[in-house]
């Protein structure tokens, strides 16, 4: 007689990691050009402001913003907007892959074409050793430091 179970209650931890490690290398993988880092960066910044600014069609207080500086002695890029932003639960979540806060389809019912997939952050925070965001959301501020993530993902950091 067959007995029903749940196989993911009985997956090791380690074995998740693993998995983990995988998809993430399979993100890192899908990516082949020299500026898709700031192309990812970009396209949240713009998703987040299409976000905040969508419905007030002409009424704006303030003006939609992008603002990209970098700096190539200290080898960084930083993009600021003054989107919708998230609040601090989101952001510990965000770069997990696969995650998404962004629908498949538009409130018209149209297929979203970007921004669903949930790898573009995962990709940024990844695809380096030192990787820093900060949001905020109403009264709620998050900053975090991702450190040797690209190290862990290619099981370089020594375990």
């Amino acid at each position: 007689m067959f007995q029903p179970f749940n196989p993911f209650t009985a997956v090791p931890q380690e074995h998740l990691v693993q998995s983990i490690k995988t998809n993430i290398r399979g993100v890192l993988d899908s990516y082949h050009g020299d500026w898709d880092f700031l192309v990812e960066m970009l396209q949240n910044a713009v998703d987040a402001l299409e976000e905040k600014f969508a419905d007030v069609k002409g009424r704006l207080e303030e003006t939609p913003r992008i603002e990209i500086l970098v700096n190539v002695n200290a080898g960084t890029v930083r993009v600021s907007d003054n989107g919708v932003g998230m609040d601090a639960n989101l952001a510990t979540r965000i770069i997990v892959p696969n995650f998404t806060t962004k629908p498949y389809t538009s409130a018209s019912g149209r297929r979203s074409l970007r921004g669903h997939k949930g790898v573009g952050l995962t990709f940024l925070a990844c695809s380096t050793d030192h990787f820093r965001y900060c949001t905020k959301r109403g009264d709620s501020f998050f900053s975090g430091v991702l450190l040797n993530a690209n190290a862990w993902v290619k099981g370089e950091e020594g375990q």
